[in-house]
């Protein structure tokens, strides 16, 4: 009999079966690590590369099957999303494309000096924590999606579960749109591929999950991702009009540009 390290549960064989604990009777190495790392990524039967290439194949099997209680298949969908969201910014920050693209939707608005400026700096912390960014429009898609699939009966969390999974889905296809542009150096062509792309694919990944018609899909998904994407530029703008407000009245610079006199960072 074996006593479980983790839940002191006496067992025999691998695995505790009250939690599943794995039997490890020696010290852990850098040989372990890594290989405990790698195939926590690329399992083919769980991981992170096997999750992918299954929502790709078929999104709404796996969401339903989720959504039924088969997890243990599955990486966790807001796990899975906070990864490629990770790997994105990664990705567009050390290429230099997100600073392409913001800069080319700066040049291609008529802004006066100072909203240049402020666009600048809230570009700037949006860059910071672009990872969050990405996750946080995952809820307002949530609540817009349960608005038009009340009648599928699935909650808010579970709507959360399928736009996460979709999400993943639509960044990974951003990594490779953002490998094109680094080769290409064509920043507006991939703005409108990647909002496109965005808007195929969700449409795609609720047509799997809700099973309706494709066309449906694709005008409730644009529909929602329209008003998300108002929703967050009024929460933006308030934000913005609150932090110039306290800078006029307190002289204060809260997102100062690095380079610029009052500080190096936000």
């Amino acid at each position: 009999m074996i006593n479980c390290k983790n839940c002191k549960n006496d067992f025999e064989g691998n695995y505790c079966p009250n939690c599943g604990q794995k039997v490890i009777n020696k010290r852990f190495n850098l040989k372990d690590s890594v290989a405990w790392l790698l195939n926590s990524i690329f399992n083919l039967d769980h991981g992170f590369m096997y999750t992918t290439r299954e929502l790709l194949v078929n999104p709404g099997f796996v969401i339903r099957n989720v959504l039924n209680g088969v997890t243990v298949r599955y990486m966790h969908p807001f796990r899975i999303l906070f990864v490629w969201a990770t790997i994105s910014t990664l990705f567009v920050i050390f290429l230099g494309t997100f600073d392409e693209q913001t800069a080319e939707i700066i040049d291609s608005m008529e802004y006066s000096e100072s909203q240049r400026a402020i666009q600048e700096k809230t570009n700037a912390v949006m860059k910071k924590y672009l990872n969050f960014v990405i996750m946080a429009n995952v809820p307002v898609i949530a609540l817009l999606s349960l608005l038009f699939y009340r009648k599928k009966k699935y909650n808010f969390t579970e709507h959360m579960v399928v736009n996460s999974y979709g999400f993943a889905l639509t960044t990974a296809v951003g990594v490779i749109i953002t490998l094109l542009q680094y080769i290409f150096h064509s920043a507006g062509v991939m703005i409108w591929l990647s909002m496109l792309s965005n808007v195929l694919i969700m449409a795609y990944v609720y047509k799997s999950t809700f099973e309706e018609n494709y066309f449906v899909s694709l005008f409730k998904y644009l529909l929602s991702f329209l008003l998300s994407y108002l929703l967050v530029v009024i929460f933006i703008s308030i934000l913005i009009f609150i932090a110039v407000l306290l800078t006029k009245t307190m002289g204060l610079d809260l997102f100062p540009l690095p380079g610029k006199a009052g500080g190096e960072s936000f």
